[in-house]
C-alpha cells in the first residue's frame, strides 16, 4: 500500500526544512562569532526527543506495522524535531544578540 500525501503538505515539510537549514547556517555563525552555545540541558531534552522518535519506530515495527508506514513518517518526524531545535536557537540568538564589534567613531 502506498501512501500518498497532499501537496499542501509536502511543500510545508519542505518549507520547513529549508527554513531550519537556513536556521542552522545562521546558528553555526552565530555560534561561530562568540555566541552561546547549546547548554546541556537543551542537549539532552533534544537527544531524549530523538530517542523518543526511535523507540516509537521500534515499537511500531515490533507490533508488526507496515515498513512502508514506518518510511513513510521517519521524515516528517525528523523534520519537525529538527525544526524545533533551530526554533529553539532562534529564540536563543534573540534573546542573546550578539555584542556589535563596530567602535564608536571617536570624536
Amino acid at each position: 500500500m502506498i501512501l500518498e500525501t497532499a501537496p499542501v503538505q509536502n511543500l510545508l515539510y519542505g518549507l520547513a526544512l529549508a527554513l531550519s537549514i537556513l536556521g542552522a547556517i545562521g546558528d553555526w555563525q552565530y555560534r561561530r562569532d562568540g555566541g552561546k552555545q547549546p547548554c546541556k540541558k537543551e542537549k539532552i531534552l533534544f537527544l531524549s526527543a530523538v530517542v523518543l522518535a526511535i523507540a516509537l519506530f521500534t515499537v511500531l515495527a515490533v507490533l508488526g506495522a507496515d515498513l512502508e508506514i514506518i518510511g513513510y513518517l521517519t521524515p516528517p518526524i525528523a523534520i519537525i524535531l529538527f525544526a524545533t531545535w533551530e526554533l529553539g536557537r532562534l529564540r536563543v540568538r534573540r534573546t542573546n544578540p550578539l555584542e556589535s564589534s563596530e567602535q564608536p567613531w571617536p570624536y
